[in-house]
Parts: C-alpha cells; structure tokens; sequence
C-alpha cells in the first residue's frame, strides 16, 4: 500500500509495462517526484489522471518513451508545486499532437518549468515544418520557461524566434 508509505518521495516505475495507473494515481498523490518513463502509457489520458487526483506535491514528472496518439483537450490544471516536465523519445504521431502537448503545457505552467522534448519524432519528417511554424505564432507568456531540452530535434530560425521569448531562460540543450 503506497499511502502508507508517506515520507516516500521520489517513485521511479520506469519500464513497468502493465502500470495500473488509473486505481493507483489516487494512492500516491503525496509523492514528489514520478517518474513513468517506457510504462506504455497514453501521455493525454496519464497527465488527465495525475492532474485530477491532486498530486499537490508533485513537482517533478517523467512521461518519457510512453504514447501520444491524439492531442492534449485537458481542461484540468497543473499540480501546484509542478515544475520539471520530461516527454523524451515520444513518437508524437503527427505535428497536430505535439502542439497541442506545447500549448497545454504553456497555458496551463504555473511556476518556473524546466521543460524536456528531446529526441521527439513524427511518423512523417515533415510535420517539424508545422511544428516551426506554430513555434513562431505561440501567444503565451513564456518567462517561466527557465530550462528547455531540445536534443536530438531538428532546429530551425523560428525555433530560436520561440527561445528569445523565454525571457528567463538558463539552460538550453540543443
């Protein structure tokens, strides 16, 4: 029983692939920092999950080498504390997902957010066009952006366009 583990801080699942996270979120709702890394997930459906059941102290999350096959219509908010994101090796689908996954995740950031997309792919290499092309028009405030992994994606002169608007910006990692 997780809950009776309440000094429990950090939960690493990585690479458990029959992860029950839908009776389980509700159990560990304390922790600090989760990570979900390769649990073969739905990226949308786990961050709807977390977000409902009141992770308040959730600063750190990591949904890397998971799935994302539609696109973010998350309504819910960002847990409080939540400040470090981790979406590596994701293969999007299509451009459609990714940004959606972006503008959720820069409507809804609440405090300073270290942000990491590394090595993000798409069924088709020339979704990254539609990708720039939003980067260039985003409408957000984008101050509390203060450390972005972009490794191992392609890079274009929007992207840098979308990086000088992170006014608060100390870490890049291209």
């Amino acid at each position: 029983k997780a809950s009776s583990v309440p000094n429990l801080i950090f939960l690493n699942f990585n690479g458990y692939p029959i992860l029950d996270l839908e009776s389980l979120s509700s159990k560990i709702s304390f922790i600090t920092i989760l990570s979900l890394s390769n649990c073969n997930l739905n990226i949308p459906k786990a961050m709807k999950l977390i977000f409902q059941s009141n992770f308040f102290k959730l600063s750190e999350l990591d949904l890397s080498s998971n799935q994302c096959d539609s696109q973010f219509n998350l309504k819910e908010d960002f847990p409080p504390q939540l400040s470090k994101l981790v979406a590596n090796d994701i293969n999007w689908k299509n451009s459609k997902n990714f940004i959606s996954f972006l503008t959720f995740i820069f409507s809804k950031m609440n405090n300073i957010l270290k942000l990491n997309v590394s090595s993000s792919e798409f069924d088709d290499l020339d979704e990254w066009k539609n990708v720039f092309n939003k980067l260039s028009q985003l409408d957000f405030d984008l101050s509390s952006i203060q450390s972005i992994g972009w490794d191992k994606n392609p890079i274009h002169e929007s992207f840098f366009n979308f990086i000088e608007d992170c006014t608060n910006l100390k870490t890049l990692s291209i």
